[in-house]
C-alpha cells in the first residue's frame, strides 16, 4: 500500500512538473509576440523594409518613438455625414462610438438575457417560458445561413441602419448561451431567499434587484468583460451596420489594409503595428484590474442544511 501510495505521488509530481514547464513555455510564446510588437512599432520604415541592415526579428537600430505620435495623428476615418457630405472621423468620434458600442451594447445583451432567464425561473407557470426555452435551443442548434442580406434590408427599412438606433436594437436580445448560462444559475439558487424575502415583505422587484442579482452578479461581470473585450477588437459589425460611426477596431482594420501611402499615414508599416500597441493597452489594464473577478471560481448559492 505504501508503495502504491509513493507511486502515485511520484507520477503526480511529475506531472505538474510537466504542466508548470508546458505552461510557462506557452505564456512566454504568448508574451514574446508583444515583447516584438512593442519593439517593432518603434522601428523606422527603412529598417524594415531593407534586410540587408536588419531582420524583422531584432532589435531597433534607431528607436523612433515619433511612430506613436503619427499613428494616433493618422487616425481618421472618411465617413459621409448625416446631411450627405464628405468628413472624417477622428480619435475623438471613434472612441465615442467605441465606447458605445463596448459598454453600453454589452450591458444592453447580458442585462436583457439575464432579465429574461430571470422571469422565467421565477415564473415558471406561464408556458411562454417554455416556448422562449425552445426557440432558444432552435435557433442554437439549427444552422441558419444567408440572412444577412435579409436582415439588412429590414434594417434598413426600419430606419436601424449606420446609425445610433442599430446599437439598441441589435443588443436588445435574449438568445444564446448567455440565457442558458443565467438561467441554470439563478435556479440553482433555491428558493429559501425568496421565501425568507417575502416573509419580510419584500415585492418581486426588490428580490431581483437585492438578492438575485448580487447572487448573480460574479458570473454577469465575467460575461460583461469578455463581450466588452470581444468588442473592442470587433471590426466586422462595424463596417457592415454602422459604417458613417466607425470604431477604434473599424479604424485599425481601414489603417491596416494598406490606405494612404507616406510616411506620416498608418499604412506606414511601423505605424501600423504601433496602433495594434496602442488599442492593446485597455485590454491589458482591464485585464490586470479585474484577472481576480475573472478567473475566480463562480459559487451557486449560500445555503446550506
Amino acid at each position: 500500500m505504501r508503495k502504491a501510495t509513493r507511486k502515485i505521488k511520484k507520477n503526480a509530481g511529475a506531472f505538474a512538473i510537466f504542466l508548470f514547464v508546458f505552461l510557462t513555455l506557452y505564456v512566454i510564446s504568448k508574451m514574446s509576440m508583444y515583447v516584438w510588437g512593442l519593439y517593432t512599432s518603434v522601428k523606422t520604415q527603412f529598417e524594415l523594409t531593407h534586410s540587408y541592415i536588419s531582420f524583422p526579428q531584432g532589435w531597433p537600430w534607431e528607436w523612433a518613438w515619433d511612430n506613436y505620435i503619427n499613428a494616433f495623428t493618422s487616425l481618421s476615418i472618411p465617413i459621409t455625414l448625416p446631411n450627405g457630405d464628405a468628413g472624417v472621423a477622428l480619435f475623438d468620434t471613434l472612441l465615442l462610438n467605441t465606447l458605445l458600442y463596448t459598454l453600453v451594447c454589452t450591458l444592453l445583451d447580458l442585462g436583457t438575457s439575464w432579465l429574461v432567464a430571470y422571469l422565467m425561473v421565477r415564473f415558471k407557470k406561464f408556458k411562454l417560458n417554455a416556448i422562449i426555452y425552445t426557440v432558444n435551443i432552435a435557433i442554437m442548434t439549427i444552422p441558419i445561413f444567408g440572412t444577412g442580406g435579409a436582415t439588412l434590408q429590414a434594417y434598413q427599412f426600419l430606419g436601424w441602419w449606420n446609425n445610433y438606433s442599430f446599437y439598441f436594437w441589435n443588443s436588445v436580445a435574449f438568445t444564446g448561451m448567455h440565457l442558458l448560462y443565467f438561467h441554470a444559475f439563478i435556479e440553482g439558487l433555491g428558493k429559501e431567499y425568496y421565501e425568507a424575502a417575502y416573509v419580510d415583505g419584500a415585492g418581486n422587484f426588490t428580490i431581483m434587484m437585492r438578492i438575485t442579482f448580487p447572487l448573480t452578479q460574479g458570473m454577469f461581470w465575467v460575461f460583461y468583460m469578455t463581450g466588452a473585450i470581444g468588442r473592442w477588437n470587433d471590426w466586422n459589425t462595424p463596417i457592415i451596420w454602422m459604417p458613417d460611426y466607425p470604431t477604434l477596431g473599424y479604424a485599425l482594420y481601414y489603417m491596416t489594409s494598406g490606405e494612404g501611402g507616406n510616411e506620416t499615414s498608418a499604412a506606414f508599416l511601423p505605424n501600423q503595428i504601433a496602433i495594434c500597441m496602442m488599442l492593446m493597452v485597455p485590454l491589458l489594464i482591464l485585464f490586470f484590474a479585474f484577472q481576480e473577478q475573472m478567473l475566480s471560481n463562480l459559487r451557486i448559492g449560500g445555503i446550506k442544511g
